[in-house]
C-alpha cells in the first residue's frame, strides 16, 4: 500500500521522530497538525545546534493503528498513549 492510500485509511495517523536522538514525537491526525511545530520546539530546546534547519532533522510518517485500538477514540491518541513520545 502506497503512503498516499494510507492516509486515506481511517485507521491511520501521522507521526513525527528526530534524527538526531532517534526520538519519538508526538502522533497526530492525518492534518499533521502541530507536527512540524512540535519537532521545531524539540530541536530548539534539546538540540539548539541542528534548530538552524529543523525540517532536515526531523522525518513526518503515516502510521497505522496499533494493535489494541478499538476504534473508540481515534488512532492517533492510542498510539500516544500506549507509546508515549520520548520528547
Amino acid at each position: 500500500m502506497s503512503g498516499h492510500a494510507l492516509l486515506l485509511d481511517g485507521a491511520a495517523f501521522l507521526t513525527v521522530w528526530c534524527t538526531v536522538c532517534q526520538g519519538t514525537g508526538p502522533a497526530a491526525p492525518n492534518s499533521g497538525a502541530g507536527l512540524q511545530d512540535a519537532a521545531r520546539r524539540h530541536l530548539a530546546t534539546t538540540h539548539p545546534d541542528h534548530s538552524g534547519e529543523p525540517d532536515d532533522a526531523f522525518v513526518v510518517e503515516p502510521c497505522r493503528a496499533i494493535t489494541g485500538w478499538d476504534g473508540t477514540e481515534p488512532p492517533h491518541e492510542t498510539y500516544n498513549r500506549a507509546s508515549p513520545p520520548t520528547w
